[in-house]
């Protein structure tokens, strides 16, 4: 069930008005001397102004979205980019630090466990014969296709490692 919280704020905002409204009819028709209506109108007017105060701040601070009305933008708009990255700056030095996420690591001992469990998957899958006929033909095409780059690199370093050698002895 969906509430529809625009039309809630209306309803409360139009009931606060007319109540006070009513009660400072009632207030000054009875000249200020029944206790209980004029605290309730008092309450009424503290209650108007605290609530019209905190709508005109949020509206000052999210509205408008976009564009300016009156030469203003809204505070959370117009600084959004520093608000995000002060927001991820916070998020990753106080809940998402490494330092955190490595004692949790450590604690659990997840790389031990990943380990173990990463290579008895591997020994189980190496174990499948069509498993081993992909791999080895992934790796003849891989060969055949960058086989002659391969080499040539590796002899260009081993020639330029026996030149160092050469050059230096010791």
């Amino acid at each position: 069930m969906a509430i529809d919280l625009n039309a809630l704020d209306r309803y409360f905002r139009n009931t606060l008005v007319s109540v006070g409204l009513l009660l400072a009819a009632l207030n000054t028709w009875t000249s200020g001397e029944n206790l209980w209506l004029h605290s309730g109108f008092v309450i009424v007017i503290a209650g108007l102004v605290g609530y019209f105060t905190n709508f005109l701040a949020i509206k000052m601070l999210f509205q408008p979205k976009r564009g300016q009305v009156l030469g203003w933008r809204g505070l959370v708009p117009r600084n959004q980019p520093q608000i995000a990255r002060s927001l991820g700056e916070n998020v990753q030095r106080q809940l998402l630090s490494p330092d955190v996420i490595l004692a949790y690591i450590r604690e659990r001992e997840l790389i031990d466990i990943g380990t173990r469990n990463l290579a008895a998957w591997v020994d189980s899958n190496l174990q499948q014969p069509e498993v081993r006929r992909k791999i080895t033909e992934t790796l003849i095409e891989f060969l055949n296709a960058r086989g002659p780059d391969l080499l040539a690199s590796l002899f260009d370093l081993a020639e330029d490692s026996l030149k160092g050698v050469a050059r230096n002895p010791q």
